[in-house]
């Protein structure tokens, strides 16, 4: 992002996305750069459930009966996602590719798992962040996978368990974890003293 010329932040809104990985298509055409998309996401399915709760939508109505899919919040989000492509944002169908380019510094923007944070950090070569996806009419993510867990399993450490869930769930302290250096602190502080009950 230096390299463009753009400030290393993170974008808040879809407008900001936009506005950012325009100058990046831009300036490595300008460069004559082979293979830089400003975009991609890994875990397509959860990554466009994210983008139908930004833009106000929901997957499913209150009771689960009925597929919102069609309703114009989730079909403005897909919309949005085509409109990627078709700037030529992101690339059409090589998601599964996703983070090996963001690796190989072909791509600024990597929507992936927070799963992979840990391993694509020691793998790259130039300095990069994390933040919240950027958001529409609203900021949200999908939650899932490795938190749902049986919390009576852990009968001798189900406090310090439930104090990590505590953290994750708290929505002031979830929003402080976007700065790279608070997360880190968050995570020694409660990970370290999960460390000696041989929880982590």
């Amino acid at each position: 992002m230096r390299q463009a010329g753009l400030e290393p932040k993170a974008p808040q809104t879809w407008d900001e996305l936009v506005e950012m990985a325009v100058h990046l298509r831009d300036w490595a055409k300008t460069e004559n750069i082979r293979n830089f998309s400003p975009i991609n996401m890994r875990n397509e399915d959860w990554m466009l459930k994210g983008f139908i709760l930004q833009n106000g939508g929901e997957l499913m109505n209150a009771d689960y009966s009925a597929a919102l899919i069609n309703e114009p919040a989730a079909v403005e989000a897909i919309e949005f996602w085509v409109s990627l492509i078709d700037l030529g944002l992101m690339p059409a169908g090589a998601h599964g590719r996703a983070r090996d380019q963001f690796i190989a510094g072909n791509q600024a923007f990597l929507f992936d798992s927070t799963a992979g944070i840990g391993s694509i950090s020691q793998t790259v070569d130039f300095e990069m962040a994390t933040a919240m996806l950027p958001g529409n009419k609203r900021r949200a993510v999908t939650l899932g996978g490795g938190w749902v867990d049986d919390v009576s399993r852990y009968t001798g450490k189900r406090r310090c368990y439930l104090g990590v869930f505590k953290l994750a769930f708290d929505t002031r302290k979830c929003c402080a974890l976007v700065d790279e250096y608070r997360l880190r602190a968050h995570s020694q502080e409660c990970f370290g003293k999960c460390r000696d009950a041989e929880f982590v």
